[in-house]
């Protein structure tokens, strides 16, 4: 984008100049309040990243599809219950051709882990998600990690027995109070780290569960966008499956960082 700006005539007169700032004080500022528009606009709807998680309600799959080439839509909520948004954001997605994939937030207070895997995966399956994913952030797990390993596996063993493939979402401080730091009982499968910095890269990954590399990162939360709230997601590089990662437009928010003790889960 180019932005011109004339001079007014004044800058010919036979004076000393006191410089283009003060010939600019005096003209109309119309242009100036058209470039400041212009990057509002472009913060509001200019932003792409590689993949992005939603919850809530998603009202314009046009938007979100511009934005991203992956929606993660919530499946499950912390409190033991399908998400009421699920189906009403798969039909939006699906009619806008979005790739999407969804994600669940285990109670564990709530018991039987299988009928939660079972109602989540009965919820999604419509969806035709590639992947689907298992939020482990602290807040609401007891402290017995065995417990806690237990219900994790009953979780999987349910995706195993119908066919789809898990992965995780979590980070080394919420892993490790959660499951313990010896547990390396998924590193089979895929895993998307947290560290809300707002930095688009993978260099400040601490291995942990028994994974070395990541595959993606959770780095920025809260973002207001297409009538639901995202989170971006950041490819690590060399990693499988490489894709190419489009410019992002970053919007500087106050960092949470992966020392806190419990992740927002909405």
């Amino acid at each position: 984008v180019f932005f011109f700006f004339q001079a007014e005539d004044g800058i010919r007169d036979p004076l000393w100049s006191r410089g283009l700032g003060d010939v600019y004080k005096r003209q109309d500022h119309s242009l100036m309040k058209i470039f400041v528009i212009f990057l509002l606009v472009c913060v509001a709807s200019c932003v792409k990243v590689e993949s992005a998680e939603v919850d809530g309600k998603i009202t314009d799959a046009q938007c979100a599809k511009d934005m991203t080439s992956i929606i993660i839509f919530r499946g499950y909520l912390g409190i033991g219950k399908v998400d009421p948004n699920v189906k009403e954001n798969i039909a939006t997605l699906s009619k806008a051709g979005q790739t999407t994939s969804a994600y669940m937030i285990p109670c564990p207070k709530c018991g039987n882990p299988e009928k939660q895997a079972t109602e989540f995966l009965d919820e999604v399956h419509e969806s035709k998600a590639g992947r689907y994913f298992i939020h482990i952030f602290a807040g609401q797990w007891p402290t017995d990690t065995a417990a806690n390993r237990k219900f994790v596996e009953a979780i999987v063993k349910v995706f195993k027995n119908r066919s789809k493939v898990p992965g995780f979402v979590s980070n080394v401080f919420h892993w490790e109070k959660i499951l313990g730091k010896d547990y390396e009982g998924m590193k089979e499968y895929m895993l998307w780290y947290l560290d809300s910095d707002d930095d688009a890269t993978c260099d400040d990954f601490i291995p942990f569960g028994g994974w070395k590399k990541p595959w993606k990162k959770v780095y920025s939360l809260h973002h207001a966008h297409c009538g639901g709230e995202f989170d971006y997601v950041f490819k690590c590089p060399e990693t499988p499956q490489s894709l190419t990662i489009n410019k992002r437009l970053h919007l500087q928010l106050s960092p949470i960082h992966i020392s806190e003790p419990t992740r927002p889960e909405r």
